[in-house]
């Protein structure tokens, strides 16, 4: 406590004399001359505005006019008359019978190989809606009838058209 007393006082004067001492406001700059450029080179500037003059003076002779008005204000309820046309209407482009959707195929979600008696047996896991159905050679998932399975693959089969699909693992 000592020494903070006189730490404080003599950063308080220091303060108090640089205050009177600093000057009210700063001097002011001393002015610089102007080059006044002569009128020769502003010539070039000026043609230019005056070419842009004319060119916006030329756009505001030009008159597009109104619109035709789209609605009448005054008169509710009345729709309006489209213009009458003299030339038959254009005839209509064929329609083409479109083909119809193939089914939805169920998603294979993983193949499980068993070892059952030395021979290799799988079996597929497929997902149908919100349920997974496991199934092996010759079941049915569906519409469909599982024809093989193997490491990647299954073969499913439509029973409605025999249609062939092959479905992978992704």
């Amino acid at each position: 406590m000592h020494r903070l007393a006189p730490v404080l006082l003599l950063s308080g004067v220091a303060l108090l004399v640089s205050w009177v001492t600093a000057p009210a406001a700063p001097s002011p700059s001393p002015i610089a001359a102007h080059d006044d450029t002569p009128i020769d080179q502003a010539a070039p500037i000026v043609a230019d505005i005056t070419q842009q003059v004319d060119r916006l003076k030329n756009r505001l002779e030009e008159n597009p006019g109104f619109p035709a008005p789209e609605r009448d204000p005054f008169r509710f309820g009345t729709k309006p008359q489209p213009p009458v046309s003299d030339a038959p209407p254009a005839p209509a482009a064929p329609v083409e019978p479109q083909t119809p959707p193939g089914p939805v195929l169920p998603k294979l979600l993983a193949i499980v190989a068993n070892d059952v008696d030395g021979s290799v047996v799988r079996t597929a896991a497929f997902s149908v809606g919100d349920f997974v159905q496991v199934v092996k050679v010759g079941d049915a998932v569906g519409t469909f009838v599982v024809r093989s399975i193997s490491a990647d693959v299954a073969e499913l089969a439509d029973a409605a058209t025999g249609t062939i699909y092959k479905i992978s693992l992704r």
